[in-house]
């Protein structure tokens, strides 16, 4: 029961579903997959991520005990321990899968990536640690790569950075609060989402792919661009809200195009 109340607490199906079904189908996009990879690929992403969440709250339960009390890690509802062994269960479970169909070394790559990560998390300057912790976002599409096709093209790994660039914005964006820091993190949000423009525009041009993906990128970018405005206008809590849903729209309905295009293709 432990692991179904914090997905219903805190990863919850409605929102990570859409997430990780079209960041792996706009991955499987620029590859020749077949439909055991898919599979095998879909639940390793899907646990992975789980893992990595439930990680991340078990280290912060001495933060939360003070900004989110109500959580179920904190109060207790939530066992920690349980939660913990169902974790090393999954990552076992990954491993001996993708170890099955020959994908170990993608797996046991990220794994110790954020072993390392969550050992130094604590000591990590606050600047660095979302260009770290985000960087399984944009894995997504190089594991995919490799599992599907053993090798990775340039037009995948410009992907990917578009990704974990997206979201390394948003994790800026979002954290803006009405300090000293609060519109030097909201500039580095702004150069972080132009960043990510350019490198989905290039991704688009090297991967030559049809017009869907571009023009709803430069859409997405005038909207986020309005919403940076508003946020380095006046940095506050409120104003960085609106980047919790629309900071991953920015990088998925692109992602969305690529998957559509292709279909029809």
């Amino acid at each position: 029961m432990n692991i179904w109340y914090f997905i219903t607490e805190r990863f919850n199906f409605k929102a990570t579903l859409p997430l990780f079904t079209i960041l792996w189908a706009a991955s499987l996009s620029l590859t020749h997959w077949q439909i055991v990879s898919a599979i095998v690929l879909y639940i390793s992403i899907f646990i992975g991520f789980f893992c990595l969440r439930a990680t991340d709250d078990i280290q912060s339960i001495k933060v939360d005990r003070i900004t989110h009390p109500e959580r179920g890690l904190v109060s207790g509802r939530i066992n920690s321990a349980q939660l913990t062994q169902a974790i090393w269960l999954m990552i076992t479970l990954i491993i001996f899968v993708n170890y099955f169909w020959g994908n170990v070394l993608a797996i046991i790559f990220i794994v110790f990536y954020y072993i390392l990560f969550f050992s130094f998390k604590n000591k990590l300057p606050v600047l660095l640690k979302p260009f770290l912790s985000s960087f399984a976002f944009g894995y997504i599409v190089i594991y995919t790569s490799y599992v599907v096709n053993s090798y990775i093209s340039s037009a995948q790994v410009l992907l990917g950075l578009f990704i974990w660039v997206s979201v390394i914005a948003h994790e800026y964006a979002h954290s803006v609060d009405a300090d000293n820091r609060a519109q030097f993190f909201a500039l580095i949000s702004l150069i972080g989402y132009l960043l990510a423009c350019i490198l989905g525009s290039i991704f688009w041009l090297i991967a030559n792919q049809p017009p869907l993906f571009i023009i709803i990128l430069m859409l997405s970018t005038l909207y986020i661009l309005f919403l940076e405005i508003q946020l380095i206008k006046k940095p506050s809590s409120e104003q960085a809200v609106k980047f919790y849903i629309n900071g991953f729209l920015f990088f998925l309905l692109p992602c969305l195009g690529l998957i559509i295009d292709q279909i029809l293709m």
